[in-house]
């Protein structure tokens, strides 16, 4: 970022597929302990946005670290991990702050699922609003027996095919904190769209958007 220039890599002698490495010499890197947002402080970290103290105060704290916007962990081996953005995390009733796109990322290995999002701010639990990936699914219902010739609208709204999109989301997310974990989904005909107001031309989902026009639906799996 041009805030703080390049602050870790992973070097090939200490290489960990997924994580932003470790930080280079003479560079600090910290997870923030109120809500695992990344923290940089070193020669790197800009002095401040040209004639705008206001905004430099907002990103750059009294002891000089750089807030990133980026939520994350670092292991066991001081390798750091991006998870999301700060911006997109929500809290449970509960007081649980979820990170929705490290949750949906394991959705996604879900050959059943097309386009998941991750719900449940304000709520109880964790849910998902999930497009299916329509043939795939179908496939399935055949191999199970389940009657697959009904509308989309019908087949979301079929308990057996919930249950089916629903235990592998229940799977992929076990190992994850038990307020992180799916426990149940609600399926959806069609995919968001940038027409429908539900994405950024870049393809992101709105997730106030989705939360205001799925209310209901959120309550159903989540509790309100």
């Amino acid at each position: 970022m041009t805030e703080a220039c390049v602050a870790s890599a992973n070097r090939p002698e200490d290489n960990k597929v997924g994580s932003i490495g470790v930080p280079f010499d003479g560079i600090e890197m910290k997870i923030a302990e109120s809500d695992g947002e990344i923290l940089i402080r070193g020669p790197n970290v800009m002095l401040g946005y040209y004639n705008n103290p206001d905004e430099t105060a907002k990103v750059v704290d009294a002891d000089g670290y750089y807030h990133t916007g980026d939520v994350g962990y670092k292991d066991k081996d001081g390798h750091f991990y991006v998870t999301d953005r700060l911006k997109d995390l929500f809290k449970l009733s509960n007081g649980k702050y979820v990170a929705p796109l490290q949750v949906e990322s394991l959705l996604k290995q879900s050959p059943l699922v097309s386009q998941p999002v991750v719900v449940g701010s304000g709520r109880k639990q964790v849910g998902a609003l999930i497009v299916p990936e329509w043939e795939a699914l179908k496939e399935l219902l055949k191999e199970e027996g389940i009657a697959s010739n009904g509308s989309r609208e019908e087949l979301c709204e079929n308990p057996q095919v919930v249950k089916l999109v629903q235990r592998d989301a229940v799977e992929l997310t076990r190992e994850l904190n038990d307020y992180e974990r799916v426990k149940r989904v609600y399926l959806l005909p069609r995919e968001f769209s940038i027409d429908k107001g539900e994405m950024t031309p870049t393809l992101k989902i709105k997730r106030s958007v989705i939360d205001e026009k799925y209310e209901e639906a959120i309550d159903e799996i989540c509790g309100s």
